[in-house]
């Protein structure tokens, strides 16, 4: 006797149920361009949780956008803990290496002049390079207005993302309904076998764990 028959009152709905159930865990990636070359990826995981809750990690440039993934993610998921993460690449010129953030660097000549003062010796000034890494010393394009096909791609991009992660979360809930008629299968089979020897106690003991195994699917 097949898997779909074991449950009584919901026999032949394994593969609706299939359907409905899916996992809170599942993982999505998504690309997308603009026409000069930016590169937006987009990757987001979710783990359990009982209610929605969406994290964005994305530059400060692009922070209006994040109530846009906010409605998107809304629109798609119902629970679970949400974070994404966005990776922007583009190809770099002599035109676009970034402005020296003056104000930031005196901040800095401050400080090293202070430790001097408190240490009692000369510290070295970083070179050009070395400035470059330091927190807030560039502006790379934070004066530039926000192109519209930058939004376009870095929304396609999540989109993307979001599908490939409602595909892997409904393909993890069908494995989860697959593995509990399974069990709920081998319970049959151990029923029968146990009918014989203690009458009464095994239909107790497989009724317990087919509410057990429908509470679990409930709640995935």
């Amino acid at each position: 006797m097949g898997a779909q028959t074991t449950l009584g009152g919901y026999t032949n709905l394994q593969s609706t149920i299939k359907q409905t159930v899916k996992s809170m865990t599942g993982f999505g990636r998504g690309e997308a361009a603009t026409e000069d070359g930016k590169v937006f990826t987009f990757e987001i995981k979710t783990v359990n949780s009982r209610y929605l809750d969406a994290n964005f990690k994305i530059p400060r440039r692009y922070i209006e956008l994040e109530s846009n993934l906010q409605k998107l993610t809304n629109q798609s998921l119902k629970r679970g803990k949400l974070d994404a993460f966005i990776d922007i690449s583009t190809a770099t010129s002599t035109t676009d290496i970034g402005n020296l953030n003056t104000e930031a660097i005196k901040l800095y000549m401050k400080q090293i002049t202070d430790i001097e003062e408190i240490c009692g010796r000369k510290i070295a000034v970083p070179n050009l390079n070395e400035w470059r890494k330091l927190d807030k010393v560039v502006d790379n394009e934070g004066h530039k207005l926000l192109e519209e096909s930058e939004k376009t791609a870095l929304v396609e991009a999540y989109t993307l993302a979001l599908n490939q992660l409602i595909e892997s979360r409904t393909q993890e809930g069908a494995h989860l309904v697959e593995e509990a008629f399974k069990w709920l299968d081998k319970l049959s089979t151990l029923n029968k076998e146990m009918a014989s020897q203690v009458a009464g106690t095994s239909k107790d003991l497989l009724e317990y764990y087919k509410n057990r195994i429908e509470k679990f699917i409930e709640n995935s």
